[in-house]
């Protein structure tokens, strides 16, 4: 397997408009790429289909090898999906938020060494993991998130939106994370209205706009190679 996504002719309509009309889209295994566009012209809509939230009656959509919507229930098992309120439970502190994302995905729960050291690599300080996560910035949910990614080891990681509601700090954090799981093997695919994120992030970048998609334009790679590295230059 080459391609972790491979999408051909997906048409979406809403009633007499057309949402996503013949999109084309492959994504390598193993790469980060970005779906740019202006809020509501169908980034989510693209990414609910891939995991079977949304069915398109029209065009050919491949996840992993395995065809949409005859395998959904395999397809979401290997991809962690985040949508762009990044909800948690807000009763429950981030270690029980955790541990229920893994209950729930049929994942085996790890120890607490090995839940605090994800948490760690995601830009997440120590204080926060008994924090419960309705004191959670956006910013600290959606690292919350990526450790969760961390940890399931899925092939394939879906954001939706992942900068929405984060400064441009912030932004450039979560964006050295998302590179930091691509590197483990993970094949990335986000939406963003942030075309420099995108930029950034990603090794290809598709632009959404009158239900047509552009052709991926490949990004130079990131100045920025961890976490410590990004903190060291806003210095």
């Amino acid at each position: 397997m080459t391609s972790a996504l491979e999408v051909a002719g997906l048409t979406l309509q809403s009633g007499a408009g057309v949402i996503l009309d013949r999109v084309e889209l492959r994504v390598p295994c193993g790469t980060t790429a970005a779906i740019v566009g202006r809020g509501g012209v169908g980034k989510s809509g693209l990414l609910g289909i891939l995991v079977g939230h949304i069915i398109a009656k029209h065009g050919e959509v491949r996840v992993l090898d395995r065809r949409i919507p005859d395998h959904v229930g395999a397809i979401r098992r290997q991809t962690t999906w985040v949508d762009r309120s990044g909800v948690l439970e807000p009763h429950l502190n981030v270690r029980q938020n955790v541990h229920l994302v893994l209950r729930l995905s049929q994942h085996a729960v790890p120890g607490r060494a090995e839940v605090d050291k994800a948490l760690r690599e995601s830009d997440l300080p120590d204080r926060v993991f008994d924090r419960s996560a309705a004191f959670l910035g956006a910013h600290e949910t959606l690292a919350v998130w990526i450790a969760v990614a961390r940890l399931r080891q899925t092939p394939l990681v879906l954001l939706d939106d992942p900068t929405a509601l984060l400064s441009p700090s912030e932004s450039g954090r979560i964006g050295v994370l998302i590179r930091e799981l691509c590197a483990t093997g993970a094949t990335v695919l986000l939406s963003t209205r942030d075309r420099r994120f995108a930029d950034d992030v990603a090794h290809a970048v598709h632009v959404l706009e009158g239900g047509r998609l552009s052709n991926g334009r490949s990004t130079a790679d990131s100045e920025f190679r961890g976490v410590n590295e990004f903190v060291a230059a806003l210095v």
